[in-house]
């Protein structure tokens, strides 16, 4: 009506949007100290290990013992980088002056390393008549693609119980080129459904790229 503002709906919220971290403080996560409600930190996050602590391979009273501290020391005295991977469920958020978070397992994985001979010197920058931009790319593809946390856990159940790769987990490789690509170079590497990993192309791939 006339002489009337209409006023603009508030934008409705996209439930696909992240939740913002919640932070805490120190004195905060300490005051979560007893079996019924218990909180450690492990470089800088902080994890919610009530329900957890009783199915702790370590046993119970070894969580409970820490619960509202900071166990950062002991926990990497203890513990793979994969471990906070795996339970990431049980975050609850980060300290307040805990400064940015550490790389996660997959992350690092995926990382070249910086070390003096930690990788092939075509890696570290050196040239090489043999291994081109194409080699380099596919080689982080690969990494990132073996990093998946999942693919990981499958490949160590297979390995403990010395079981053959399930379908999926075959699947997932056939859909990737990477079982085309142990064939070595060849028309086959055009069936790859997908194409091949780092933007390879059939046609360039050579034996340089399957190592």
């Amino acid at each position: 009506q006339a002489g009337r503002v209409r006023i603009p709906a508030a934008p409705a919220l996209d439930p696909l949007l992240p939740a913002m971290a919640k932070t805490f403080t120190r004195e905060e996560v300490a005051k979560h100290n007893t079996r019924d409600d218990a909180w450690i930190i492990v470089d800088g996050d902080v994890y919610d290990i009530t329900k957890f602590a009783s199915v702790h391979p370590g046993g119970k009273s070894t969580l409970l013992d820490v619960a509202g501290q900071d166990t950062t020391e002991d926990f990497w005295g203890l513990h793979r980088h994969e471990v906070l991977d795996k339970y990431k469920r049980l975050k609850k958020g980060r300290l307040a002056d805990a400064g940015p978070p550490r790389a996660s397992a997959s992350e690092v994985r995926c990382e070249l390393s910086t070390v003096p001979f930690g990788e092939p010197a075509h890696l570290q920058g050196l040239s090489s008549p043999y291994f081109k931009e194409s080699h380099i790319a596919l080689r982080k593809a690969v990494r990132k693609f073996l990093a998946d946390q999942d693919f990981v856990d499958d490949a160590l159940e297979c390995e403990a119980k010395s079981q053959a790769p399930s379908k999926e987990l075959r699947k997932r490789l056939g859909d990737s080129g990477i079982v085309a690509m142990v064939q070595g170079p060849g028309p086959h590497l055009k069936l790859a459904p997908n194409g091949l990993l780092g933007g390879v192309q059939p046609d360039e791939f050579d034996y340089f790229h399957e190592l």
